[in-house]
C-alpha cells in the first residue's frame, strides 16, 4: 500500500497537491493499519475532495472521521481501480464502510472493476464445449 497517512483532516490538507488526482480514506482515528470507515476517489482535485469533507458518507450514521489517508493516481481509470480494491478490501461489501455501494466508473470511461468475481468486473467468458466431430 503507497497511501500516505494518517493526517489530521482538519489541519494536514496542506500536505495535498492541488490539482492532483487520487484516493482516500477517512479514519475515525489515526490506527495503524488504518481502519477506514470511508473510502473514496477524486478524479480531478483531491484536495478540494478532502477539503469538502466533514463526515464519512452519506449513511444516517455520519460518523466523524478525523484523519486521512491519500495516495495519487495517474489517470482516473488508475484511481477508480484502486478505489475498487481498498473498497473490496476493507469491507465495503459487507457493509463495513459508511459508502456501501461500490464505486461508480469514471465519467465517459469504460473500465471495470479489477477485482476477480465483481458484478462490475470484466465479463465472465464460459468456456467454450467442445463439438461433437460426428454428422
Amino acid at each position: 500500500m503507497n497511501m500516505k497517512g494518517p493526517y489530521s483532516l482538519g489541519q494536514s490538507l496542506w500536505r495535498v497537491g492541488e490539482g492532483r488526482r487520487g484516493v482516500y480514506m477517512l479514519c475515525a482515528d489515526g490506527a495503524i493499519p488504518a481502519n477506514p470507515r470511508y473510502v473514496g476517489r477524486s478524479d480531478t482535485d483531491l484536495k478540494v475532495e478532502l477539503g469538502g469533507r466533514k463526515r464519512c458518507g452519506d449513511s444516517i450514521t455520519g460518523h466523524i472521521c478525523g484523519f486521512f489517508w491519500y495516495e495519487y493516481a495517474g489517470s482516473p481509470v488508475a484511481a477508480y481501480g484502486r478505489e475498487c480494491e481498498l473498497w473490496h478490501r476493507y469491507g465495503g461489501e459487507e457493509g463495513k464502510l459508511e459508502n456501501r455501494y461500490h464505486p461508480q466508473r469514471p465519467k465517459g470511461r469504460d473500465c471495470t472493476c479489477p477485482r476477480p468475481g465483481c458484478r462490475f468486473g470484466p465479463p465472465r467468458i464460459k468456456p467454450i464445449k467442445k463439438m461433437s466431430t460426428k454428422i
